[in-house]
């Protein structure tokens, strides 16, 4: 009869591993709290308590809750889309016009396959409802953006930091936070001929793609039209 050996414990790794538990009970903790009342209204006390961790835990894992909120939004990034999978998109697609249609894959991917913790999309919210000022200066929304503003850029041939390609580019994000932050049944009953489940994901795209790129390019032959006049 086999027994298997019981793998040691050694008390550094038993450390680490109680560390990361505590850690992720109060980001969870964190996102349910300030999903439902905002960043700015969020109070240690409740998030602890929420996490079944004393009122000093918030200090000793995150410094403050100043950490903990910036945890918070950082997780809700990578959960609905990580950086990593966006740079990945534009870095193995050559064409601007199919990286501007991976963008969108990722975003009604994420739009329509709920992240895990309901939380997520809700924080996201609030941050937007509400920004918080120490939230203001987070790069990782900047990158994200960025790759955006270059890759409309490119379709557009016109440099990144044009007025046209920074107004083009909330015209092309916009339906992706309707689909993001929106209620859905809304948007089904408004809409009732729009399919809104994970297998309408490709269609969608493929929608929203021709219509962004050939606005894209009306909008930069205006732009060189008038100026040739």
């Amino acid at each position: 009869m086999n027994h298997r050996t019981p793998i040691p414990r050694t008390k550094k790794t038993a450390s680490e591993y109680n560390v990361r538990r505590a850690r992720q009970r109060l980001l969870e903790a964190a996102g349910e709290v300030i999903a439902t009342v905002g960043f700015d209204r969020a109070m240690g006390k409740d998030i602890c308590r929420r996490a079944g961790l004393n009122n000093a835990a918030i200090n000793y894992y995150f410094g403050g809750m100043e950490g903990l909120c910036l945890a918070v939004m950082a997780e809700a990034q990578e959960r609905l889309v990580a950086l990593e999978r966006i740079q990945a998109v534009v870095a193995t697609r050559k064409k601007p016009n199919d990286q501007l249609k991976g963008l969108f894959e990722l975003l009604l991917t994420a739009a329509l396959n709920p992240p895990a913790g309901s939380w997520v999309v809700r924080v996201f919210l609030q941050h937007l409802v509400s920004p918080s000022p120490w939230l203001e200066s987070k790069k990782n929304f900047l990158v994200r953006a960025g790759i955006l503003r270059k890759t409309v850029s490119d379709i557009m041939g016109l440099p990144p930091d044009h007025p046209a390609v920074a107004s083009s580019c909330i015209n092309v994000i916009a339906p992706c936070f309707l689909m993001l932050f929106f209620d859905k049944s809304l948007i089904r009953r408004a809409f009732p001929g729009l399919g809104l489940s994970p297998e309408n994901v490709p269609a969608l795209v493929e929608t929203m793609s021709c219509h962004a790129v050939a606005g894209l390019h009306a909008v930069a032959r205006n732009y060189f039209r008038k100026n040739r006049s």
